[in-house]
Parts: C-alpha cells; structure tokens; sequence
C-alpha cells in the first residue's frame, strides 16, 4: 500500500527518531531532482539563520547532517502533502516557530458555490486535483466521528457552516489526517485530504495544513488540541469558543465594572499605518488608566514589535505602582505580545489569566523576507533577529497563565468575577 513516510533521525538523543506515515490512493515515484534542489537550498537558507547557528551545533549538527543525507535518499511520492512534509522535516529540529514553510500562492480565480465561469475552468485544472483521496469509506467514517466526544481530537470539525472535516487516526502511531466531508466550495471533493497531523506532546501537533479557499498547503509547526479546537476548525457544539476574539477592534477602552477598567491590545504591528493606529490610540487613553483594576486583553494578539507595543509597556509598567494588573492571554497571542506578556509577568501586582500562548517569541524577522526555493512551488519564510536565552525557553511552549480561565464563560465576566472576590 502506497504511504507517505518522513523520519527524522537523532544520535545519543538529540533528536527523537519519529516515524510518520499516511496512507493515500497515490502511486509511488522515485526521488526527483526538483525536490533534492529544494532541499539542498532550504539547508542553505535554514544554515544561514540565527536560530540553526545558535542550536544546531556539535552533536546536533551531526544528526542534522545525517537527517539531510536520509531526507535526500527517500523516494518521494506524488502528493504535494509528501514533499512538504519532507522539507519541512529539517525545521523540526530548530526551535524557531517564526520559521515559515508553504507553497508559493498562486493567483485564481475568486471561489464560489457556483460552477460557472472562470471558477469551472479553475476547478477542471490540475492543480485542484493534485490532492490525495484518503482510502477509506467516508460515509462510514463521518458515522463513526460523528459520536466522538469533545475531548477526543478525533471527530468532526466545522469553520463556518462553509466546511466540514473529518479528522481520524491512522494505524501509525500519533499520526492523523483530516479529509473533507463538506465543503461549499466546488473546488474541493469529499474524501480529499485537507491536513495530516503528528502528534509531537500531548494535545500538541505539527502538520500539513491545506488552506481551505485555495488549496495551497502550508506546514504549522504549533497546533494545540483544546476545548474541541485545532487551527481548522472547531468540533459540533463549540462554535462559541471564548478563548478567542472575533471581529472586535485592536483597540479599546472601556469600563467594565466598579473598579476595573479594560483595555484591549490587540496587534503590534510595525507597518506605518498601524504605528500612526497604536499611537492615536495610545494618546488618547495615556492619562485614563486611574481604576483600582485594569484588564489588558492580548487575546488574538498576533505580534509587531516594540516600537508599537513599548510605549503601552513603559504605560503599564507605572500603572502598577498603584494598580493591580489582569492580563488575558490565549493560544492566539504570538510574537511580540508574548515577549510583552513575559515583561511584566511575575511583577508586583500582575497576574495572567487565561490559557498558554503559542510560544513563537523568540526569534523573528526584520524585513519580512521570503527565499522561493529552486522548484517554484515552496518558499521558506525566514528570520534574521536574535533571541535570548530567557525567551528561547518558551519556543513551542507557550507562557502559561497564572490563573486558568474556564471555557464555558465569557472570560471578562470571569476576570472580574475573580477581581471582585479579590
């Protein structure tokens, strides 16, 4: 039966040799010249960033070398999930989540529900059919997942009422796939593979993931199963998940209850635009932080960098002089909302509330550059910053909150809950 393999190999326990496999209706090829020139150049980029040059050295540089040399000797098979898992294998051992790995988007034709148009012509090409049938009996196994429980990772999974996603062991250890059971889209069939999933930790995961409106496949090195969650999609019965933020504005303030204002960050960007956005914000509300409690909601925060977030640091670094501090923080607080999280946590007066961050904080990039690797069809998003030695503890971790926030209430009204009893 044709499979998809990826081994990554380790000596005296650098590494762990992990084993994955997914079985697909695909056939079998040899090992192309494209992909060896993709590997060889994804080598010399990852070599060249600041985070292989701190971690991959002695030892590790060894195994890395004979990890390389394996990856080089597979065969590879037609699945366009096989290649990019395999490159992908020689970002495993970085401790670097900022490191991005996905194919190069390719400009189509808008989607919709209906099959006419340039939207037929899109959906006849190749490109929308290169991705794999999972063998197995669909009907059945939706049946089957249907009843999983909540707290299983396998079931079924819903974005929207656009599409549904079956997610299921396979017979290799810690190793899952999720194919399509519907989707309004036509571009997709049901049965098509849309993600295949390694369990790296309990309830955490790396993978290939499929963008659900064009196809293009994109590798996650962070995924945590919580609360019927994965990145995709959430399973029957938790559509409202209070852990995250939906279509509210990046930033707020407001009073909340007797006592206790909240303030909500809600991005750091960098770009002039968000600069000229943060700053308006931040002049307006610098002198209006006089509660007894103040709430911070970095929820969904995706990051920036200080020149946005250091003034709202050096503003909450003297409110709790006199103030009690209540920050809100989940998976969906990256980058440089986590390394502001991780300068005030642990001081006088503040407490993280919530649930852990992604733990993509340590390195980063500058320029927001992308190299194309020789093939065409993948590119590496690379990073050019160092990292200390303090945050690097937290890469792939996450920065767990003090205090655990439930996920069956809103969390506001369990924050204040907490600063009333207080």
């Amino acid at each position: 039966m044709p499979c998809i393999n990826v081994y990554i190999y380790g000596m005296q326990k650098t590494f762990f040799l992990i084993f994955f496999s997914v079985c697909f209706s695909s056939l079998c090829s040899g090992q192309s010249g494209s992909f060896n020139n993709d590997l060889d150049a994804l080598y010399k980029t990852l070599e060249k960033t600041p985070s292989f040059k701190h971690q991959i050295k002695g030892q590790k540089r060894k195994a890395y070398d004979l990890l390389f040399e394996h990856l080089k000797n597979q065969p590879v098979k037609p699945s366009a999930f096989d290649s990019l898992f395999r490159l992908s294998a020689l970002l495993w051992p970085i401790k670097d989540n900022h490191l991005g790995l996905y194919e190069v988007p390719v400009k189509k034709p808008e989607t919709s529900q209906s099959d006419t148009g340039s939207n037929k012509k899109y959906i006849n090409t190749s490109t929308t059919k290169r991705h794999p049938v999972a063998v197995v009996n669909v009907d059945s196994l939706e049946s089957k997942l249907l009843l999983k429980p909540v707290n299983d990772i396998e079931g079924v999974y819903y974005q929207n009422d656009r599409f549904r996603i079956g997610v299921y062991r396979t017979a290799v250890k810690d190793s899952l796939i999720g194919v399509i059971l519907y989707s309004s889209l036509p571009i997709w069939n049901r049965g098509e593979v849309a993600v295949v999933l390694k369990s790296i930790t309990p309830h955490s995961y790396r993978g290939v993931y499929a963008n659900l409106y064009t196809k293009d496949l994109f590798f996650i090195k962070t995924d945590r199963f919580s609360n019927g969650k994965l990145i995709f999609g959430n399973k029957k019965g938790q559509q409202v998940t209070f852990s995250d933020l939906y279509n509210k504005p990046d930033f707020e303030l407001k009073t909340v209850g007797i006592g206790i204002k909240y303030l909500r960050l809600g991005n750091f960007g960098t770009s002039n635009t968000a600069l000229g956005k943060s700053s308006a914000f931040y002049n307006a509300v610098k002198d209006s932080l006089n509660s007894e409690n103040l709430i911070v909601d970095l929820r969904n925060n995706p990051g920036g960098g200080f020149k946005a977030s250091g003034k709202f640091l050096s503003l909450l670094k003297a409110y709790i002089k006199r103030g009690k501090l209540y920050i809100i923080i989940n998976f969906r607080t990256f980058s440089n909302a986590e390394q502001f999280v991780l300068k005030l946590k642990g001081r006088k007066n503040v407490i993280t509330l919530g649930q852990t961050t992604n733990g993509t904080l340590t390195y980063g990039n500058n320029y927001g550059r992308s190299v194309v690797l020789p093939g065409g069809r993948y590119q590496i998003y690379i990073t050019d910053m160092n990292g200390s030695r303090e945050m690097l503890a937290y890469e792939e971790v996450g920065i767990s909150p003090d205090v655990e926030l439930k996920q069956n209430s809103d969390w506001i009204t369990q924050v204040t809950d907490i600063i009333g009893k207080q």
